[in-house]
């Protein structure tokens, strides 16, 4: 039973995929990503998983998908809208990552996402308000400030969590808001 087919059910939860005997590993491990955020989502028995230990300090979530072809096109089509859109140290990580427009991909999403997180959309947070930079590990870290950052601490927001991926085709980001009391 695919992960897709548990949601609706709500039967058992499926096993984890045996990678050896799966011609392609990755729709396994599409599979197997889905099913975990499944599992860590508060389904586990028995106080197991990684918020066992700890209340859930979650204030929002925010997540947003972009279509990178049609990114593509616009930033090509307006190249003005690489500095309105995006901060210099998001171009410079994108044009040095491997793959620019993937990367602004997520960027950008990760701009709405903060947004939806925040309760109010785009318009009151300004594109330079929100920059997502490479940590010193070189996972993704955000930086929330401007007109974003009075909205937060209204929201008794400390910190965020954020995950992000993109394909040729898709760019998508996640955000999750963090409370200030911890």
């Amino acid at each position: 039973m695919s992960p897709i087919h548990w949601l609706a059910s709500n039967g058992p939860m499926p096993e984890r995929p045996n990678f050896a005997d799966v011609a392609d590993p990755t729709e396994a491990q599409a599979g197997l990503h889905l099913a975990a955020d499944v599992r860590f989502s508060g389904g586990l028995p028995d106080g197991e998983g990684p918020s066992a230990a700890r209340p859930s300090n979650a204030v929002a979530v925010g997540i947003d998908s972009v279509d990178v072809p049609r990114l593509d096109a616009v930033l090509k089509r307006t190249p003005a809208m690489r500095e309105r859109c995006f901060t210099s140290t998001e171009l410079v990580d994108a044009a040095t990552g491997g793959d620019e427009i993937g990367h602004l991909g997520i960027c950008f999403a990760a701009k709405e996402a903060v947004a939806k997180a925040l309760g109010c959309g785009i318009g009151p947070v300004g594109f330079h308000d929100v920059e997502l930079v490479r940590g010193p590990t070189g996972a993704p870290e955000l930086r929330v400030g401007g007109a974003a950052a009075p909205l937060a601490d209204a929201a008794g927001i400390g910190g965020w969590l954020v995950s992000a991926t993109h394909t040729a085709t898709v760019a998508q980001t996640i955000v999750i808001a963090v409370s200030a009391a911890g």
